[in-house]
């Protein structure tokens, strides 16, 4: 699957406008046509992984790892962006106490991390993640890694 990219068998095109608050469902959540906004929205994106099950004891803490650009280029990990992790299928969400800037991954996007403790939350294996953008600021995300441990 691709988001924000027009993809034909022999060529692709970058798709030029605005993404907010998109979900992936199994069934229609509208029927009626959508008009989008002509400009950004100047809230946030809340972006939410499906559970994932796990095997073994139930995780005391979990590492989330995406590749990061900040096109704003004045983003602060903790404030504009944000990472929740839960282990109860999303019933109950903590947010990273530490975010880690690894550094550049290919001269555009750097590697970040952010680090969970899930002790407190109630005892479950179904890891999931949420990435939040805040204040409007211009970011983007690919390649979301999780583990429980």
């Amino acid at each position: 699957m691709t988001i924000g990219q027009a993809v034909s068998r022999n060529n692709s095109q970058a798709y030029n406008g605005y993404l907010d608050e998109f979900v992936v469902e199994q069934s229609a959540l509208a029927t009626a046509n959508f008009t989008p906004p002509a400009v950004p929205s100047a809230t946030y994106v809340d972006l939410r992984t499906n559970a994932y099950a796990l095997t073994g004891a139930n995780p005391a803490g979990a590492t989330v790892i995406v590749r990061y650009q900040d096109l704003a280029g004045t983003s602060v990990l903790g404030t504009d962006f944000k990472i929740y992790v839960s282990r109860d299928g999303g019933a109950t969400w903590t947010e990273a106490g530490a975010y880690v800037n690894d550094g550049p991954w290919d001269g555009t996007y750097s590697i970040v991390r952010g680090i969970a403790d899930l002790s407190g939350q109630p005892a479950a294996k179904n890891l999931k993640v949420r990435l939040l953008t805040a204040n409007g600021k211009n970011q983007r995300v690919k390649a979301l890694a999780a583990y429980g441990a």
